[in-house]
Order: C-alpha cells, then sequence, then structure tokens
C-alpha cells in the first residue's frame, strides 16, 4: 500500500516541475506520469489500482516511476519508518504547509567559514549600495522633540553596558551566575488559570509569552561551571534545577556553533528549544510560528542582561549545527526546533580576532538627541 507524503510542495525551476518533501529533504523533476501518480495516491492504495487504470505498455515505465517516488519520500510505502515520519507529521504539525516549509527547510544549513563571509561582504560592499541602518523623521508633517532619557538610571544604564563579547577566559563560570541568567529567560514566579475550569496552570514568567504557552526548554551545555561536571544539562524552570542530559562523547563549542571558532573558549551555551506543539495547541493559525521565534527574543535579552549585571561576556548566535545539537539535547522530534543560543562566560581582557566590529562598553556613551 502506497500514499503520497503529507508534506509535499510543487514548484517550477525554469520548465521543470519540482516535487520536494519538505521534511525529508528532497526533491526531484516530476514527469507527466508521476504527477498523475502523486495526484492519485491521496489516500492508501495498492499499486495494482494504478497498474489496472494504465495500458499494459505503460507498466514498466509505470514501476520504474512509483520506485523513483518512492525512493524521493514522496510516496510511502505502509508501516514503513518513512510512513511512521509522514503519519507524525500529518497527525502532529497543526500548521501545516505554509510553516512547516520554514521550519523544516532551514534545519542543516550550510554555513559559510569566515573567511567566504569576509569576501562575500567586500564583493556585497562593491557591487551593491549600502542601505541606510536607521530613519529619520525628515518630510513627515510634525515632529516632535521627546525628552532626553536619563542614562545613568538603573534599567538603561544596564541596556547600555549590554554589548556582545566574543572574548572568553578560561576562568570557570560561578554557579549561581548561571543560575541568574537562567532564572531571568526562563524562571517560573507563579501560576495562574486562565480561566475557572481550566485543568492547566499557565506558569508566569520574567518574558511575555504569546497566550501564555511558554514553548521554550533551555539545555546548558556546561564546559567549564563551578559545582557541575561537563555535559548538557536541562533547566527545569518549575523547579530551578538543572537535571543531567547528555555527558559523553561532547562535541566542541565551534562544532555546535556550525564553525565560529570564536566561541572555542565559552564556559556555558545555553539552548533555547521551541516545542512548538505548546503554541500550536491554542493557535491553530500558522502565524502561531512566528510567535514563538519571536519569544526566543525576549529569553535571550533577558539573559543578556542578567550576564551583563555580573559583568561577564555574552553573545546570542542563531548558527547552530543541528545534527549537532540533537546529539547534545536529545530533542529530536517533528514539532521541537533549537532556535537559539546564547554563549556565557567569563569576560578575556581581548577579544577575539574573529570580533573586529566589537565596541567596549564604557568606551564612549551611546549618542541620544538632546
Amino acid at each position: 500500500m502506497i500514499r503520497r507524503a503529507r508534506s509535499i510542495i510543487l514548484r517550477y525551476s525554469n520548465a521543470a516541475l519540482i516535487a520536494e518533501n519538505y521534511v525529508a529533504k528532497t526533491e526531484i523533476a516530476l514527469s507527466e506520469l508521476g504527477r498523475w501518480i502523486l495526484a492519485s495516491c491521496d489516500q492508501w492504495s495498492h499499486p495494482y489500482a494504478l497498474y489496472s487504470a494504465l495500458p499494459e505498455a505503460m507498466h514498466a515505465a509505470l514501476g520504474r516511476e512509483i520506485a523513483l517516488l518512492t525512493s524521493a519520500s514522496l510516496l510511502v510505502c505502509l508501516h514503513s519508518p518513512a510512513a511512521a515520519q509522514d503519519q507524525e507529521y500529518e497527525e502532529r504539525f497543526a500548521w501545516g504547509a505554509v510553516a512547516g516549509y520554514y521550519h523544516f527547510s532551514i534545519r542543516g544549513t550550510e554555513y559559510m567559514d569566515p573567511a567566504q563571509s569576509a569576501s562575500r561582504l567586500v564583493e556585497k560592499s562593491i557591487t551593491t549600495d549600502a542601505l541606510a541602518l536607521h530613519q529619520d523623521n525628515r518630510g513627515y508633517a510634525a515632529i516632535t522633540s521627546l525628552p532626553r532619557p536619563e542614562l545613568e538610571s538603573d534599567a538603561l544604564s544596564l541596556m547600555c553596558r549590554r554589548r556582545s563579547y566574543r572574548g572568553f577566559s578560561d576562568q570557570p563560570l560561578r554557579l549561581d551566575h548561571l543560575s541568574e541568567c537562567l532564572f531571568a529567560g526562563l524562571g517560573i514566579t507563579g501560576f495562574v488559570k486562565p480561566f475557572a475550569q481550566s485543568p492547566e496552570q499557565l506558569p508566569f514568567k520574567l518574558t511575555p509569552s504569546g497566550g501564555g504557552r511558554n514553548p521554550y526548554e533551555a539545555f546548558v551545555y556546561a564546559r567549564r561551571v563551578d559545582g557541575l561536571a561537563p555535559g548538557v544539562y536541562h533547566y527545569s524552570a518549575s523547579e530551578h534545577s538543572l537535571g543531567l542530559v547528555n555527558d559523553q562523547d561532547l562535541p566542541s563549542v565551534p562544532e555546535v556553533l556550525a564553525g565560529q571558532r570564536w566561541f572555542e573558549h565559552t564556559a556555558a551555551l545555553v539552548v533555547l528549544v521551541a516545542h512548538f506543539e505548546r503554541t500550536m495547541w491554542k493557535y491553530p493559525h500558522p502565524t502561531g510560528y512566528r510567535v514563538v521565534l519571536l519569544e526566543a527574543g525576549h529569553i535571550a535579552q533577558n539573559i543578556l542582561l542578567a550576564a551583563t549585571a555580573r559583568g561577564l561576556a555574552c553573545t546570542p548566535t542563531c548558527a547552530i549545527d543541528d545534527r549537532q545539537a540533537v546529539r547534545l539535547t536529545k530533542c529530536a522530534q517533528l514539532t521541537q526546533s533549537h532556535v537559539y543560543t546564547i554563549a556565557l562566560g567569563n569576560r578575556s581582557i581581548i577579544p577575539t580576532v574573529m570580533d573586529p566590529l566589537h565596541i567596549e562598553p564604557n568606551s564612549s556613551s551611546p549618542v541620544v538627541p538632546g
């Protein structure tokens, strides 16, 4: 028995119609016969039904086409691993192809190395005009000048000191400093029922969460943390504790962070893993995917500010090797994804040479129009 996979999109590349299974990350150019087969196999069907619908002269070609579509995971066979994954996708990924194509297609991204990236930027600056990175109010009908903010206030002073600093010393990170950073980003301060008859209680945290769904879990890759053996730990926000997930065959930090060598001496990585099904449960529309991604920024900023308050080096990054991340956290379900990573550690005197844009946080004050 065979069936068309549920995670297929069709697109044109020049004159060819491409069928892509974005979960399996496979694609082929569809023949006219292949299109007919996929259209005919919306539900579980026996191949004999296909053969009986075509002249005998086409049976050999039909067999070859079925084999090709099956090898590309465009058709799945009943009781096969591909069919099990396809069924899980259909049942659990509630946002369908709209969000699913992005969700799965960006996994396994191959990143440029620093030399390639620098070369591309040089070429880009030569061949294209620079874009303005801010916009003034010239041309608007009325402009109102705002009072100058007090940069010495506790909140703004801390925010002004926050800078991405990719210079980590070999000194171990204090456990209480790590604890503060985790609590600032994900700690639970209380629970509340959304309505009187609700069977669930929503956690209150220090960051906003769309619909109170709190889709993120954090994993700590501890390399040099006082009181912690090297390994990967899950942070339980409800217990404010760390549970050992993995302490064997651990990759280097650059391996985890897609070859970013300037993170080599990081004391700890905080990996934010999104559980999309928590938000899917409440929001059926795929715009919920955007809500989940935005929340990673709220959490990361709180962690970065807590680290800044303790004088730590801290830097966020989205570049992560998905295969290594799965090894670390053991999170590989269809509705979970490694979204954001924050590197923490004690500051070295000199930032890495791979950080040419670094600005010392105390070297100058931000410019605020007065």
